[in-house]
């Protein structure tokens, strides 16, 4: 099998190296590096034995499966071209900069019948991969509420703030865990280093069945180091998840009960939940692999790409105007 990287800045990077990893494995057959710094694309090249081939090359040579990690605003047009040649793209979040460009990219994987994989790895992550199987056991109850934080410091990027960075996200694993879509949406944003890209934002979503999700994001805390948080909280059970922490999770079994009208909660111990160390990265890479083999829909298809992209679209509105938006 024939994968071609398209993008190889520094995230661009970790899917070479990871594919590089799985050519090692012999689930990779050889691994291809583009991009428009040419002597970048062939310095990478050397570093991970690859070859360096140009756009051209990617729509023109056979290849079984096109990785694109350029800017975000890019996306579109590369994951379309790529369609176009024939080939099976898995396209890193956001899918596209507008849902109806995301939209666009749906209907033509659809109608030239090509796999569209989009970059929502934390599916992958081992903590979420067990808090699945946990829900689905009924081991929670009934979910109450889900809440994330990622929070660190950095300069503003150029072509997107936090809610396309990583609001994004969480915004997705909410849809994932709960398995429906929000009915609405309420954000508010700073923009404290740069006008126009928001560097720190707040998410309040409601979903259908009741339950409350949460999320913050922020660029701008520079004192307590990188914060990437998961919590999910459940009649019978809460989960804490550090997605930096690929080896265990804590679950407390405190619980609720109806005491007379009054809700309480009943403390609980908790129990640590280890499993193995499994890089979310390089699972992704690996169902995309197995889904070009067995044409199977991905965990994290066009569809999914899109309505994460949707929401996000519905926060900037609740930004704009103020007060909650229906989605």
């Amino acid at each position: 099998m024939k994968i071609v990287v398209v993008g190889v800045g520094a995230w661009g990077k970790n899917h070479v190296k990871t594919l590089a990893e799985l050519r090692g494995e012999k689930l990779v057959d050889e691994v291809f590096v583009c991009d428009s710094d040419s002597e970048r694309a062939m310095a990478l090249a050397k570093e991970f034995d690859c070859v360096a081939v140009s756009f051209d090359d990617v729509k023109k040579g056979q290849f079984d499966g096109v990785v694109v990690a350029t800017p975000s605003p890019t996306h579109y047009s590369l994951a379309k071209d790529v369609m176009s040649s024939g080939k099976e793209v898995l396209v890193e979040k956001p899918l596209a900069m507008s849902f109806e460009d995301s939209m666009q990219l749906v209907k033509q994987a659809e109608e030239q019948k090509r796999l569209l994989m989009v970059g929502h790895e934390f599916r992958f992550h081992p903590g979420i991969q067990t808090l699945t199987k946990m829900l689905h056991a009924g081991e929670f109850g009934k979910i109450i509420m889900l809440s994330a934080n990622r929070f660190d410091f950095r300069a503003p990027r150029k072509d997107m703030g936090v809610l396309l960075a990583l609001a994004i996200h969480d915004i997705d694993l909410f849809s994932y865990l709960l398995e429906s879509q929000p009915n609405s949406v309420q954000a508010s944003a700073t923009h404290f280093f740069q006008q126009g890209i928001e560097d720190h934002c707040t998410l309040a979503l409601d979903f259908a069945n009741g339950v409350k999700c949460f999320a913050q994001e922020s660029w701008i805390q520079p004192a307590y180091g990188k914060t990437r948080e998961f919590i999910a909280v459940g009649t019978e059970k809460t989960v804490k998840i550090d997605f930096l922490n690929l080896e265990s999770m804590q679950v407390s079994n405190s619980r609720f009960f109806d005491d007379g009208g009054i809700l309480k909660a009943e403390p609980g111990e908790f129990t640590t939940v280890t499993f193995g160390r499994k890089e979310p990265l390089k699972e992704e890479l690996k169902h995309f692999i197995e889904c070009i083999r067995t044409r199977a829909r991905p965990l994290a298809d066009g569809i999914v790409g899109a309505n994460a992209v949707h929401i996000i679209e519905k926060a900037f509105e609740s930004i704009e105007k103020g007060g909650k938006i229906k989605i």
